[in-house]
């Protein structure tokens, strides 16, 4: 059963397209990230699910019903923001009851869904003090259990954790993601952060210009990126990328900076892209391309190693404890980073070879940015 359906669901302000019609199905229980950088218009998809800010056009539904031309409240949704948006003289207690004595509900059931929400929460000890006592994973918690005590169809998270430090962020992050599996509940979390994006959500939908890129798993959406925008955004280091242009001299090969050519370009879903045999007219008619290749599929080598797709020199090197970042440049362009082992030996000034797993290079169209599939398999 579908939780949430945008059905050609857009915004604009005056003559500014925030968001482009959309359609997104969300599944009953399903926990959807929406990602994307600042201005893309993730915010305000979601703040038109929950009733804040009125659609151009298109509908939302929720559970099986329209409600687009439902007031917030009616909606049966929570919404979690960056703000916290507690109540500084409340207690935590007055903030995680407040919308229920809103509603008027019972006082014995207020104080049962507070018990409960702040059982699950680890606030037992906190529910007389006020936010200001709080610590800033205390207040995040604080807003979480305000919109779990509403015991709402689908939880709206804006960019909960930004204000949090790095511990922090991830403390929460698995706070969420533990109460998703104990609630069951369809929830939409919004975040410009990919490593959020890829732990918590089941699905990933990555925005840009107001329009959705790509919707898939974390894995589909870092492994089978849909075009460039997308593969240089998920991904920490960012995908290493060179221009070239795709040719056919028996078999397709990609041509790209610094004499760097890879075969296995035949397998590429460019159709029209293939010149004929004579050298001229295929140079004027080779296709422009950008080919991208992550981190951990380059290895470094020796200098003029016979595995060594290309040499470069290492700029710097950054020891992260586990890994080492090596940051290459050469006549192929760059600087590229390669993730290493960091019982690798390597500085500043090294001349390196860079072993390729030439299965996994993407390759792009350079005009459009679709991915037209990686060397040596084949993608419809």
């Amino acid at each position: 059963m579908v939780g949430v359906r945008l059905s050609g669901l857009g915004k604009r302000f005056g003559d500014v397209v925030a968001v482009h019609p959309l359609d997104l199905e969300v599944g009953r229980g399903e926990l959807l990230v929406l990602l994307g950088p600042s201005g893309c218009g993730k915010s305000t998809v979601l703040r038109m699910i929950a009733g804040i800010e009125e659609p151009s056009c298109g509908e939302v539904h929720i559970g099986g019903s329209r409600v687009d031309d439902v007031e917030p409240a009616g909606r049966d949704v929570a919404m979690v923001f960056q703000s916290y948006a507690l109540y500084p003289h409340m207690t935590v207690r007055q903030n995680l009851s407040f919308g229920l004595r809103m509603r008027r509900t019972p006082s014995e059931e207020i104080e049962r869904k507070v018990r409960w929400a702040s059982g699950i929460l680890g606030l037992d000890t906190l529910l007389d003090r006020r936010p200001g006592q709080l610590s800033g994973g205390q207040r995040q918690r604080v807003a979480l259990g305000r919109a779990m005590v509403r015991e709402p169809s689908v939880f709206l998270f804006d960019e909960p954790l930004s204000n949090l430090d790095a511990r922090l962020r991830a403390e929460m992050r698995d706070e969420i993601a533990a109460l998703h599996r104990r609630l069951g509940a369809t929830m939409i979390f919004v975040t410009h952060d990919q490593v959020e994006a890829m732990s918590l959500g089941q699905r990933v939908a990555v925005l840009e210009g107001g329009t959705i890129q790509q919707c898939g798993t974390p894995l589909e959406v870092y492994r089978e990126p849909a075009n460039l925008f997308v593969a240089t955004f998920v991904g920490t280091p960012p995908l290493n990328t060179v221009e070239g242009v795709l040719g056919h001299d028996g078999g397709g090969v990609v041509f790209l900076g610094g004499g760097l050519t890879l075969a296995g370009a035949d397998a590429l879903d460019a159709p029209g892209s293939l010149a004929p045999d004579d050298d001229a007219e295929a140079d004027a008619q080779a296709r422009p391309v950008v080919a991208g290749i992550r981190p951990e599929d380059v290895t470094l080598v020796g200098a003029g190693a016979a595995t060594a797709h290309v040499d470069a020199d290492v700029l710097r090197v950054e020891a992260l404890g586990s890994e080492l970042l090596v940051h290459v440049g050469g006549a192929y362009g760059g600087p590229w980073i390669v993730r290493a082992s960091s019982d690798l030996e390597v500085a500043a000034g090294d001349r390196v070879g860079l072993e390729l797993a030439t299965e996994r290079v993407h390759v792009f169209d350079a005009v459009t940015g679709r991915r037209l599939g990686t060397l040596g398999s084949r993608e419809a």
